[in-house]
């Protein structure tokens, strides 16, 4: 399979990315479940389509040897669009025969249009039109036991950046649920860092996986390009320029695709030795300073600082979309809200020990009033109650020598995430038309 546009749009980044995991699976690394997908629409399916996915279905129960009657497979039915919207639509796991397949499809599609997802459309210029695709893929069952989890992995500029959950499910990651990582089973550590050096050598980008442990093996779930901040992505690639063999030329047109679409520069908060009103445990983006709120529509579009009561991508999306930086509560650097702020260029704080009643702000024994003017300092994941300086400092692109012979037309090839030639995909899942 020649992977086009045409492909992504109809089976979406999840179901795009399933299939060439599949194919990377024949290096043995590790495993991706079995399944199918059906192609992007907003509407509910077709009764011609509702007896197509249930011969799938069968066809996946010969794959699998196990079947719906005797109570021995189950599928999670999935949304995934062209375009990640990461905890913005509705994802249902243990689906257990024909009949909630199908119905769980439709309550996929539909969320499409549910109201967080529309806003996050239209600030990102996505296409209602679009809709999503859905994958229905055979569950992987991370509670099984002590060898068993579920976790989350991406490239970061030093190394990579993994959280894990023993014997739960990932959505106590992906909605921010769990704060700190448990130990990897060991003989699965090892395996993990070897399949994302594979991965980022592939795709050659920094990546993010959600892969699932069942009994001591480890099964990839979802492959997308990591959310990186231009700044940190240039950071990785300038790390990885020895391991991946990249060229002065490779790496000099990725620098000019960073710099073309944000300028990449850093800044420096002047705290004077104050204290912080609050510390946080994780955080990106540059300095902000701006008024404290529960409700940012009250303010100018990207002015304000949103104080999100939870973590949870799903609940307040649409009210940080309005803000121009954002703290809450818990999390985990590699919870969707924090893919969200930085697909939005929105600087946040995570961990902040913060509470949010009836409106009120409170930290500690302190009512925090609205509209009050707070800084938020991601590199010291610090907020303070004043309005600080900030100070801009060296551009870091201007550390790289750009060679002579550099084109700009190289950039469209480099940055194109499900672009894995010479690798000649093979579709390994069934495909639903």
């Amino acid at each position: 399979l020649k992977i086009t546009p045409t492909h992504l749009l109809q089976l979406g980044g999840k179901g795009l990315g399933l299939v060439e995991l599949t194919q990377l699976s024949q290096s043995g690394l590790f495993k991706v479940p079995k399944g199918f997908i059906l192609p992007a629409q907003r509407g509910r399916l077709k009764p011609h389509q509702g007896q197509s996915v249930r011969q799938a279905l069968l066809q996946l129960e010969q794959q699998t040897n196990r079947s719906f009657d005797r109570h021995t497979l189950k599928v999670a039915v999935r949304s995934g669009a062209a375009i990640s919207m990461q905890g913005l639509m509705d994802t249902y796991l243990n689906v257990a025969n024909a009949d909630a397949v199908i119905s769980a499809s439709n309550r996929v599609y539909k969320s499409w249009s549910g109201k967080q997802a529309r806003e996050y459309q239209q600030r990102t210029g996505i296409p209602a039109r679009w809709g999503s695709a859905v994958s229905v893929i055979e569950m992987i069952d991370p509670t099984l036991d002590a060898n068993s989890g579920s976790g989350i992995a991406k490239s970061t500029k030093t190394g990579f950046k993994n959280i894990f959950a023993l014997q739960k499910w990932g959505s106590v990651l992906v909605n921010g649920s769990d704060q700190e990582s448990d130990a990897l089973p060991h003989q699965v550590d090892k395996q993990l860092e070897q399949t994302l050096h594979f991965l980022e050598s592939v795709y050659r980008q920094p990546v993010e996986i959600e892969y699932a442990v069942q009994r001591g093996e480890l099964y990839l779930l979802q492959i997308r390009k990591a959310p990186l901040t231009p700044a940190a992505e240039l950071d990785w690639a300038i790390s990885r320029m020895q391991s991946l063999d990249m060229t002065q030329t490779e790496l000099a047109a990725r620098v000019n695709h960073l710099i073309s679409i944000q300028k990449i520069n850093k800044y420096r908060v002047d705290t004077e030795g104050l204290k912080p009103l609050a510390q946080g445990t994780f955080g990106e983006g540059n300095p902000f300073v701006g008024p404290v709120t529960t409700n940012p529509s009250q303010y100018p579009v990207g002015q304000s600082i949103f104080v999100s009561p939870s973590a949870d991508a799903k609940e307040v999306t649409a009210q940080a979309m309005h803000a121009g930086a954002l703290f809450f509560p818990g999390g985990n650097p590699l919870a969707h809200l924090a893919g969200i702020a930085t697909t939005l260029g929105l600087s946040f704080l995570g961990g902040i020990d913060i509470k949010v009643f009836n409106n009120q702000i409170i930290m500690g024994d302190t009512i925090i009033p609205e509209g009050t003017l707070l800084t938020l300092d991601p590199a010291s994941n610090a907020l303070y109650d004043h309005e600080l300086a900030i100070t801009e400092i060296e551009n870091v692109a201007e550390l790289i020598v750009e060679p002579d012979d550099v084109q700009d037309n190289l950039a469209p090839e480099l940055f194109s995430f499900t672009s894995l030639s010479p690798v000649s995909l093979h579709v390994g899942l069934s495909f639903v038309h």
